[in-house]
């Protein structure tokens, strides 16, 4: 197996790039507006021969990583996995009892995480929702890697800020991600408003791109122009 690695940096996200592009423009406005620009520097690994395995792809991802998690800039910080249900049920006494943590399929192994936090619940009219985190090391981070490429409403962040893992940071990180569309949150990750809300808290986004019929893995980190400039002289040395 032959996989050929390439880091791509796009240091202006407001502008076409091969990392991240923002396309509603309420979002681009707010972009414009923030301190410091919005950048990103994307880990790509990519296999041209069948058949792929995306685990190999994602662990020399990995390899490249572990460089960029060990910098100075980022000491202090740490990996979390933000998770929610799928989708909305109805608020039965079942569902209302198993919440997050007692439905997540069994094969993510959340016991192999440092710690969980408190399971959130939201409403809408008979509907309900859960959403947690689940702090990751770097031994964990393959396993997280594959539990956002498969569900779309979960996200990879990274934070120096103790209350991360708090009840408050939890919801304003919910309501980041699945803004209200015509009075309704949506059940797949909105990356544009995510990406914009850790950037104003000065946090990071790890996003992770490529699915399992496409040729290619790739870990993108996304932050303000600061401290991914900081990363990138971390991978150069």
């Amino acid at each position: 197996m032959t996989i050929k690695f390439s880091k791509i940096i796009s240091s202006d996200l407001s502008l076409a790039n091969d990392s991240f592009n923002f396309n509603q423009p309420e979002h681009i406005l707010k972009m414009t507006k923030l301190s410091q620009k919005l950048s990103a520097l994307t880990l790509l690994s990519e296999e041209f021969d069948l058949p792929r395995d995306m685990r190999l792809l994602d662990e020399h991802n990995l390899e490249k990583a572990n460089g960029i998690l060990q910098a100075k800039v980022l000491k202090g910080w740490s990996i979390y996995l933000f998770i929610t249900n799928s989708g909305w049920q109805r608020a039965s006494k079942i569902i209302s009892y198993k919440k997050l943590w007692k439905t997540v399929p069994s094969n993510w192994n959340i016991d192999s995480f440092v710690c969980r936090s408190n399971e959130i619940t939201f409403f809408n009219e008979n509907d309900i929702r859960f959403a947690g985190l689940l702090k990751v090391d770097f031994n964990s981070l393959l396993k997280a890697i594959e539990i956002v490429r498969d569900d779309f409403s979960c996200a990879l962040c990274l934070s120096s800020k103790e209350d991360f893992m708090s009840d408050r940071n939890i919801t304003k990180l919910y309501k980041a991600a699945f803004p209200l569309i015509k009075g309704r949150e949506q059940e797949q990750i909105d990356w544009e408003s995510l990406l914009l809300h850790l950037a104003l808290k000065n946090d990071l986004a790890i996003r992770v791109s490529g699915s399992y019929d496409e040729r290619c893995a790739a870990l993108n980190f996304i932050g303000k122009q600061k401290i991914i400039s900081s990363l990138i002289v971390s991978l150069r040395q």
